[in-house]
């Protein structure tokens, strides 16, 4: 928090609730001194290395000592995305779905491409946007099932010129659904390979809309 000269209301409200409730780092757990909007301490941000350029296109980990542009790496090219149908009417199938109150599911499918995440696909774009996560129960599953999470998409109502539209829920690594831009590799690495597999269109190319649904 920012101190001012002549603090707004706005700013006066502030500092109460951080006297009341002081933030913490994500990282080490102790007072964050600054802006309030911050997730980490200044100790923390300077052992932090950030990811980035070049990332590999299938399982998004960085390449720290290389140049140039993104690519696959070396374990990814030899290893293809294996798929786990989950069964309807199962234990698992129920739990997922438990997990989506409300929902409207067509298919799911564990897909791991070095990243395990359960695919997802809803009836249409508006079940998509209207989907309401139980984040404690989808980070309780994915913890048993060793996934990074769910991702969600809907073939139908995609915007033209796009195949999919895509959510992703991610809370046992604590990813945010408002970060867009995310693990973008991993994204666009198990969406692809599920839509082949799903469709039967593989080495089609194709565009896949990953904005948030809402």
């Amino acid at each position: 928090m920012q101190l001012t000269v002549n603090p707004s209301i706005t700013d006066r409200f502030d500092w109460v609730v951080d006297w009341l409730y002081p933030p913490r780092c994500r990282a080490c757990s102790g007072r964050i001194h600054g802006r309030d909007t911050e997730y980490f301490c200044a100790t923390c941000w300077e052992r932090m290395q950030l990811v980035s350029h070049p990332l590999c296109l299938a399982c998004g980990r960085p390449f720290p000592d290389a140049a140039g542009n993104d690519h696959t790496c070396g374990a990814c090219l030899q290893r293809a995305p294996r798929f786990e149908p989950v069964t309807p009417g199962t234990r698992t199938a129920a739990r997922i779905a438990a997990s989506l109150p409300a929902a409207r599911l067509q298919d799911m499918t564990i897909v791991d491409t070095g990243n395990r995440f359960a695919v997802i696909e809803v009836d249409s774009r508006a079940d998509l946007a209207a989907v309401i996560p139980d984040q404690s129960a989808i980070a309780e599953i994915s913890e048993s099932m060793d996934l990074v999470g769910y991702y969600l998409h809907s073939r139908e109502g995609a915007p033209a010129g796009r195949v999919a539209t895509t959510r992703m829920f991610a809370p046992r690594y604590g990813i945010d659904e408002g970060q867009k831009n995310l693990c973008l590799g991993v994204r666009l690495a198990l969406i692809a390979a599920a839509l082949a597999h799903v469709i039967g269109r593989c080495g089609v190319s194709a565009s896949i809309d990953l904005e948030y649904a809402l």
